[in-house]
């Protein structure tokens, strides 16, 4: 009955089609706003600082010293939906790229918020330059850490962030909305020191996530999946947009994999 009908993405737009049998009149795309990204974070010195914190994190949870020129951060967020976000692949990836031979270490950073009972104390203590030699994968004590999706595919598969592994995985369960005690800053103040985000999404009507990464100019992968994919293909190649599409659409779990290893 409406006049007009619209849809954000070419995803939804499909969706319309088969599930109600209506074309929508126009896909209207959604954006971020003017205001967006932040001025004083999308400078270099910025980008300088956000690394710097993101290894002191890395750093405070696991014990290791990270190397600035020869580590290489990969960041993955969103709602913590371990197979709708692509959560389950992209650390089967990290389990492939841990066997890879020998180079330079990946640092991957998973920013998901879950319910925790707030920052470890070792890792608080090892933040106030007190280390206590344990090594730990979450920054926070995570509620019902035994059975938490991430927490329990990254011991099932031996990722613990052992000194000699080339991949260490660190998990941030918060909001960043920088208020934590360990983690003051905001998303965007850590995002702008990633030098690639990935977000292998299984579903993503939209995925505001790779275009907020965009509006800081760092690379970074969706899927064929997600409307903002589908909307970056049309702009360009991935050398032009910056934008890699990972493709989910009626391939297995196995060959997402592969081909994300690739593109990460």
């Amino acid at each position: 009955a409406a006049d007009c009908f619209t849809a954000v993405s070419e995803m939804t737009a499909e969706e319309a089609r088969l599930g109600l049998g209506e074309p929508v009149d126009i896909v209207t795309p959604n954006a971020l706003g003017d205001a967006f990204p932040d001025p004083t974070l999308a400078t270099l010195d910025a980008r300088r600082k956000a690394r710097a914190r993101l290894l002191e994190l890395a750093y405070f949870t696991t014990g290791t010293i990270y190397d600035p020129d020869t580590t290489r951060i990969v960041l993955t967020s969103g709602r913590y939906e371990f197979a709708n976000k692509g959560i389950d692949i992209f650390i089967e990836a990290l389990d492939a790229l841990r066997k890879a031979p020998p180079g330079a270490r990946t640092l991957a950073f998973m920013l998901f918020p879950t319910a925790h009972n707030g920052p470890r104390r070792s890792i608080l203590a090892a933040a106030r330059g007190e280390p206590t030699g344990e090594r730990f994968v979450s920054t926070h004590d995570v509620v019902n850490e035994g059975s938490d999706p991430v927490l329990q595919r990254l011991a099932e598969l031996g990722l613990s962030n052992a000194p000699e592994d080339a991949v260490h995985a660190v998990f941030i369960p918060i909001y960043l909305d920088g208020r934590d005690a360990l983690v003051p800053e905001s998303y965007y103040h850590l995002l702008a020191g990633a030098d690639f985000t990935a977000f292998p999404s299984l579903y993503e009507p939209w995925g505001y996530t790779p275009l907020e990464s965009i509006g800081y100019a760092i690379p970074t992968m969706s899927s064929d999946l997600a409307g903002f994919a589908l909307w970056a293909q049309q702009q360009g190649t991935p050398d032009q947009t910056g934008v890699w599409v990972l493709q989910r659409r009626g391939r297995s779990r196995e060959q997402a994999v592969i081909d994300l290893i690739g593109q990460t």
